[in-house]
């Protein structure tokens, strides 16, 4: 490219070699040899392709006006409209990813109609369903996952996302049922998945929400099959056992799961001020007004940072 610029073939090899860095993930040294094939050769027919790719690249929020910029321009001028649809998803893209929600949602949504049998439905849907949340509407954005997970022919990674935000959608919005059979579905599919423990505990929230405690004691239980595995799950998993148990009035073995968060997590303090809190309610209705008292004054003396101390007093 530097012995013959003028070369018919200079704007293909800046592209190949753009591809190469990217490759060895060099995308600062990619982003320079795009910027240099935009540059030295305007009239590319690659250029649509490369200012597609550069928004890609370009994914902090101070790119994006740029990126917004110089997609809107490209569309502006663009007849092939072959090429639009990428264009349109990438520029979607880039408001979501400069915070702008409600406009990236919008554009999404216009996508669904304007390219419905689009073979990226499935991530077109996806980000719809992104951009909703963010801006907390859960219902619309749990829509958007269902479609989407209705969509075949999805890479597994996608469905495997798709599908772990419409467990959890449904149960933010009180599809309690349905979520339990999402995340069925998803330990049954995902056997390797990253969030086999946020499925595993979904899935007894789900049924704890449901009324349906004893089942949801029994999902629980798995999640402490491994001993040596500690984590936020293995916490809220043994906090939510107490929760049943209490539910159940099964007052003992509610206090001892409480108990046992209390004593072992001293890493999540947090759930251990919840956790002596639970413990003076289950006193309380077990007609122990002092001790009760008593808990609710540990969690003031002794957890005075945490929300549960607000509760207690």
């Amino acid at each position: 490219t530097d012995n013959h610029p003028k070369s018919k073939l200079a704007d293909q090899a800046l592209y190949e070699w753009a591809w190469a860095e990217r490759a060895r993930k060099r995308d600062k040294e990619a982003t320079a040899l795009y910027e240099k094939l935009l540059a030295d050769h305007p009239k590319s027919p690659l250029v649509v392709k490369v200012q597609s790719e550069m928004a890609e690249l370009n994914l902090d929020v101070g790119a994006q006006e740029k990126v917004i910029a110089d997609l809107t321009a490209t569309l502006e001028t663009l007849e092939d409209e072959s090429l639009k649809e990428p264009i349109h998803i990438q520029l979607a893209s880039a408001h979501f990813k400069k915070g702008d929600h409600e406009i990236a949602a919008e554009k999404f949504e216009r996508l669904l109609v304007a390219y419905s049998n689009s073979k990226l439905r499935a991530s077109m849907l996806f980000q719809a369903g992104e951009s909703r949340l963010k801006l907390k509407e859960a219902v619309v954005a749990r829509d958007h996952f269902a479609a989407a997970n209705k969509t075949s022919g999805m890479d597994e990674e996608l469905a495997e996302t798709v599908m772990m935000r419409l467990g959890e959608t449904q149960a933010i919005t009180g599809q309690h049922k349905e979520a339990a059979k999402t995340y069925r579905t998803f330990l049954g599919r995902f056997k390797e998945s990253k969030w086999l423990r946020n499925a595993q505990f979904g899935l007894g929230f789900a049924l704890e929400n449901g009324d349906n405690s004893k089942a949801a004691i029994g999902e629980y239980q798995k999640l402490f099959v491994d001993q040596k595995k500690v984590d936020l799950w293995t916490v809220r998993g043994r906090f939510q056992t107490g929760e049943c148990y209490f539910n159940m009035q099964q007052y003992d073995q509610a206090i001892s799961e409480f108990v046992n968060v209390e004593i072992n997590f001293k890493k999540y303090p947090s759930w251990q001020a919840k956790s002596v809190l639970e413990i003076g309610r289950v006193l309380l209705a077990q007609k122990k007004r002092e001790e009760a008292v008593q808990r609710f004054k540990d969690v003031i003396t002794r957890y005075g940072k945490e929300k549960a101390a607000v509760v207690a007093r």
